[in-house]
């Protein structure tokens, strides 16, 4: 590590910076964004145009990879020399994603540098049991680089940090937090009360997220005092979208469940406006990034054991957390929260300055020791 500390050569590597890719190229444009111009962002891969402009227009100018596999990220044989020369110029190396091919570089060629590694969930439980053979190789041909012991795992949540000390219990590992624009409040605005209570469902539509979870428990909170609406916003799976659908016919709950297809960034701020509750009752969320947006716009939340910031929701009291995806948890943990909104709308007030880029920015500079 150089001694003159406002001067370090800093190389970010990242495998494809695409809308599509979600929470990885968020991350890396953050981190793009946070450390200003101290840094070189090289990418693998494809590079979409609406990224492109948020790094141009933060002065962040990347260098294009070529990749081997129909540019999509991967095995770059043709540019392997550029990437080790890059190393081997910067003295930290920023790498996202851990089965990659610049992770396994940076390891092998980057003898002396500060190499920190981002994840992005690919080292969590619920992932162990994909690709085994594949991983097994990987594990075994990185654990044996000499730089591998020294790298730093930076993770985005304390749950994606107890994972990877499961597996690694000899690395660094250390918590930089999700960072998230936090909309500006003059006060806490709360509702009037009424019966009818607004639950979110904003994600990707897939198997884990278990959308059909939050419908089941609406079913059953319509048998109550309330008058549950269920607003779901995203796009994805299109034959588990149409069997969502019928879910809904079959429980007669169609004129309480509205689908609304995908949402521009742009209009987060009004969908967050007219909800009380975001659910997300996912098997697994590697990110939870609507999850830190819900508590920067005070709505509180309920989410299962396997989410990401599951530990924030419950040690801030910004929500419930359930033990599973079952709807009689959703349902009881649904009727807590409205029962008692203002509260917890007041815990998310108070919590969600923990989660702005600020103090995220903060956490990157002290982790790679430029003076804040």
């Amino acid at each position: 590590m150089p001694k003159v500390k406002d001067k370090l050569r800093i190389l970010q590597i990242a495998c494809e910076m695409t809308e599509s890719q979600g929470g990885p190229t968020r991350s890396a444009l953050n981190v793009a964004i946070y450390l200003d111009r101290k840094q070189s962002l090289s990418v693998v891969g494809k590079l979409d145009s609406s990224i492109l402009s948020i790094l141009d227009s933060s002065g962040v100018s990347p260098l294009m990879i070529r990749s081997d596999f129909n540019n999509k990220s991967g095995f770059c044989i043709r540019d392997l020399p550029k990437i080790i020369r890059l190393i081997r110029s910067h003295d930290v190396i920023i790498s996202h994603g851990f089965y990659t091919f610049p992770t396994l570089i940076s390891c092998m060629s980057g003898k002396g540098k500060s190499i920190y590694v981002m994840p992005h969930g690919s080292l969590e439980e619920y992932q162990w049991s994909h690709g085994k053979i594949r991983k097994a190789f990987f594990n075994g041909l990185i654990s044996h680089t000499s730089t591998f012991r020294n790298i730093t795992f930076a993770v985005a949540t304390l749950e994606e940090s107890r994972s990877i000390k499961r597996k690694f219990i000899s690395n660094r590992i250390e918590v930089v937090g999700i960072g998230v624009d936090l909309p500006e409040f003059e006060k806490l605005q709360l509702e009037e009360k009424s019966s009818q209570i607004n639950l979110l469902s904003i994600s990707r539509i897939a198997p884990k997220k278990r959308i059909d979870t939050s419908i089941k428990a609406l079913s059953l909170i319509k048998e109550t005092h309330l008058e549950p609406h269920l607003w779901i916003y995203g796009t994805g799976d299109r034959k588990l979208l149409d069997s969502l659908k019928s879910l809904v016919m079959n429980l007669n709950v169609e004129e309480l469940v509205h689908f609304e297809g995908n949402v521009d960034h742009g209009d987060i701020a009004r969908v967050f406006l007219k909800t009380d509750i975001l659910l997300l009752p996912s098997e697994n969320e590697n990110f939870a990034i609507a999850v830190a947006e819900s508590i920067a716009h005070n709505v509180p939340v309920i989410v299962s054991r396997n989410v990401a910031l599951s530990s924030f929701v419950a040690e801030n009291h910004c929500g419930e957390v359930i033990e599973s995806s079952d709807p009689h948890l959703l349902k009881e943990a649904i009727l807590k929260v409205s029962s008692n909104l203002h509260n917890y709308r007041k815990a998310c007030d108070v919590s969600r300055h923990k989660l702005g880029h600020s103090m995220v920015k903060i956490n990157w500079m002290t982790l790679i020791e430029i003076p804040t």
